[in-house]
């Protein structure tokens, strides 16, 4: 009994010499495993009736011009750009743009075909599982890369990576084509994990983030709530890192490339497939501001 007081008094004499150390509350962002990169993240339902169409449910739209002569003069507040029943059907668009896609890829072990329909079995499977709209996924895609797999990383340190050109992504595989292809669509959509090495310490929101923008994680973005759940919003910002206000043309991000972006979505929405010949009709676009754009490094 006496040994047992003895243990008892020395412990607490060294118990009450340790600090104390208070229990750490995380940030939100920090309790979840992967706050971006959770290919299990799908858009809230209101988004979906409103810009998701299954694509076996999609209906074609009649267009009058070649696809080279397209452009969208929509904008440039951010409600003014066309609605989801304005946009071609998947189909029509895929159809548009597979010819560019095979071409972006004609140097890569002459298996431009697999690629093209692998390329798009994935757009279809992620737009499925996450219910953003495989057209938006595809208009991003050949925004970003023409839907060349063997895209060079650009940006800050060369980290924006894979056919989305998304910071942190996963780059080409060519002995898992079709795995590889799906991880570059997915990094784009869900987003990329943690990686200190290209800044993104608590991972990199992926454009289904910036067009749910499903809680505050996102703030930095913008505190304010006006472009939350608007596609062409989350296309600039996907673009830019930011957002200013509901006018999507003005240059956030210091890059006057940015003030074009959300439109050239809108415009491949629409059927452009890219070339210069579009470009050039931006610039007559009225009250866009697009007088100085360059079209000379798009081909005819």
């Amino acid at each position: 009994m006496i040994y047992f007081i003895v243990i008892s008094l020395v412990f607490a004499q060294l118990s009450s010499a340790l600090p104390y150390v208070r229990p750490r509350r995380l940030p939100n962002a920090e309790i979840k495993a992967n706050p971006y990169a959770d290919n299990s993240f799908v858009l809230r339902e209101s988004l979906r009736k409103e810009w998701y169409t299954d694509v076996n449910e999609q209906k074609a739209v009649n267009i009058s011009e070649k696809p080279r002569d397209i452009y969208s003069c929509k904008g440039p507040k951010m409600d003014d750009y066309p609605k989801m029943n304005e946009w071609l059907s998947f189909e029509q668009l895929w159809q548009i743009n597979e010819g560019e896609i095979s071409l972006s890829n004609n140097c890569t072990n002459n298996r431009t075909t697999d690629f093209t329909k692998e390329i798009k079995d994935a757009i279809v499977d992620v737009s499925r599982e996450s219910f953003v709209d495989a057209r938006l996924i595809l208009a991003l895609i050949m925004q970003e890369s023409t839907g060349n797999v063997n895209v060079a990383c650009t940006g800050a340190e060369n980290s924006d990576c894979g056919i989305m050109q998304i910071r942190g992504s996963r780059e080409f595989q060519s002995n898992s084509t079709k795995e590889s292809i799906r991880h570059m669509i997915e990094d784009g959509v869900y987003g990329t994990p943690r990686n200190e090495e290209v800044g993104a310490t608590k991972g990199w929101p992926g454009f289904a983030h910036y067009f749910d923008a499903p809680d505050d994680d996102l703030k930095w973005v913008n505190p304010d709530d006006f472009w939350r759940g608007n596609p062409f919003a989350a296309a600039h910002i996907y673009n830019a890192g930011a957002i200013t206000s509901d006018n999507l043309t003005e240059a956030d991000g210091g890059i006057d490339k940015n003030q074009y972006y959300s439109n050239d979505i809108a415009s491949r929405l629409s059927g452009w497939n890219g070339r210069r010949s579009g470009c050039l009709k931006s610039i007559t676009c009225s009250g866009l501001g697009f007088e100085g754009r360059q079209c000379d490094e798009l081909d005819e």
